[in-house]
């Protein structure tokens, strides 16, 4: 199995037990920005205790998934894993937080082809800067400032700057994102 072959098991798994979702890291980058390697696949779930058992049963046969620690992430808002030991593909679930901006970004997600033949839900390309930002501005990162401005390129012309400045200011990641624009080629934004 391929990690585009592992991608697509991973989401229709997560479609035929209805849990929404939400594809977000290197792989949203890669479909709204500037392609780079990655080896993980990072998802925000909007998980209930009721679906835990749902979400083991569809995995536990032929990937490494451990219920206590997802009981553990859904109470702690932590991230939980599944491994899929033959090829080592490593799948990071995030339980969505319950704030106005995670909210938002959940509810803003859309439909997208991430792989031929395969669409997914996917923040917007401004949520997932924000997102990236947030990342940033916890852990510094070249990486997500690269992935930020292959996202901002790539887009060019497409993003709502108003919605991104007004969360990026209240997320208290605006001089952020304004170095970043600033940065980009003349005639940018």
């Amino acid at each position: 199995m391929e990690q585009a072959d592992c991608i697509r098991d991973v989401i229709t798994r997560l479609e035929t037990i209805s849990l929404r979702y939400c594809i977000t890291g290197s792989i949203a980058s890669n479909y709204y920005g500037l392609p780079r390697l990655t080896h993980d696949l990072d998802i925000i779930v909007r998980l209930t205790t009721k679906e835990i058992e749902p979400l083991v049963k569809t995995f536990e046969k032929d990937f490494h998934i451990d219920k206590q620690s997802i009981v553990e992430s859904l109470h702690d808002k932590i991230m939980f894993n599944v491994i899929h030991p033959a090829i080592g593909i490593k799948v990071d679930f995030w339980p969505l937080k319950d704030d106005e901006f995670n909210r938002d970004f959940f509810n803003h997600r859309r439909r997208g082809e991430i792989i031929p033949g395969l669409s997914a839900w996917l923040p917007s390309p401004e949520d997932l800067i924000l997102a990236k930002l947030l990342w940033y501005h916890m852990t510094p990162s070249e990486r997500q400032l690269t992935d930020i401005k292959g996202i901002l390129e790539i887009q060019e012309g497409q993003l709502d700057l108003i919605y991104l400045r007004k969360w990026a200011k209240r997320l208290k990641v605006i001089d952020i994102i304004e170095n970043v624009i600033k940065l980009q080629p003349p005639n940018r934004y």
